[in-house]
């Protein structure tokens, strides 16, 4: 049997470093170039630009700033379905506080006749969009904006109006409306004078109402 072969030890030079195994390092990935941040802030004169008022006057742009009128209000009375306003009608909204929303409610509600300052006469009465459409639909009008103030400002509510309805009182007049909601008239007021005769006149409810036979 052969003694193993010792192998010789390999001696480095006095001033030899061990070799280091050295690793390729990859080339980092190129960055996308960085985007511009949008402003936090809406751009008064971009929004003007972009809703068809680019050709104001300084004047008027400075008078819509001094009133409150933000570029996010200008972008929302563009989408509220009345089309291009003057600056005037724009500030009586934002000093008004009128919102897109209502705007555009109102003009969906189905009036007779409509316009900008008959908006703002129904907002400062408390008038809501969504009555006068329910009464609307009833079958009821359409009504102008004074007696949509009217019917608010009397708190007659879209029940009345379907109460009517069921009972055939579909040709009533705004005055005889608000008359029979003064005098208390409900559903069961309607129906108890129907079970004596079904050719009474509203009016004559009325009477037997404020007579106090009903």
């Amino acid at each position: 049997m052969q003694p193993p072969v010792v192998q010789p030890a390999v001696v480095l030079p006095p001033n030899a470093q061990p070799a280091i195994l050295q690793v390729a390092t990859p080339a980092p990935e190129p960055q996308a170039a960085a985007q511009p941040q949008p402003s936090a802030r809406g751009s008064l004169l971009g929004a003007l630009v972009a809703t068809g008022y680019g050709d104001l006057t300084v004047d008027e742009i400075i008078d819509l700033k001094n009133n409150g009128v933000s570029a996010d209000f200008i972008t929302g009375m563009s989408h509220s379905g009345w089309g291009r306003l003057t600056t005037k009608q724009l500030i009586n909204l934002r000093v008004f506080g009128i919102s897109a929303e209502y705007l555009r409610k109102m003009r969906e509600a189905g009036f007779k006749t409509l316009e900008i300052k008959d908006v703002i006469d129904m907002r400062l009465n408390g008038v809501r969009p969504e009555f006068i459409q329910a009464i609307h639909s009833l079958g009821f009008g359409p009504y102008t904006a004074k007696q949509a103030i009217e019917f608010t400002s009397q708190g007659v509510h879209p029940e009345l109006f379907r109460a009517f309805k069921e009972f055939g009182f579909t040709r009533v007049e705004p005055a005889e409306i608000i008359e029979a909601h003064v005098n208390g008239i409900r559903a069961e007021d309607l129906r108890e004078a129907r079970t004596y005769g079904p050719n009474l006149t509203l009016k004559q409810i009325i009477r037997l109402k404020q007579a106090g036979v009903i």
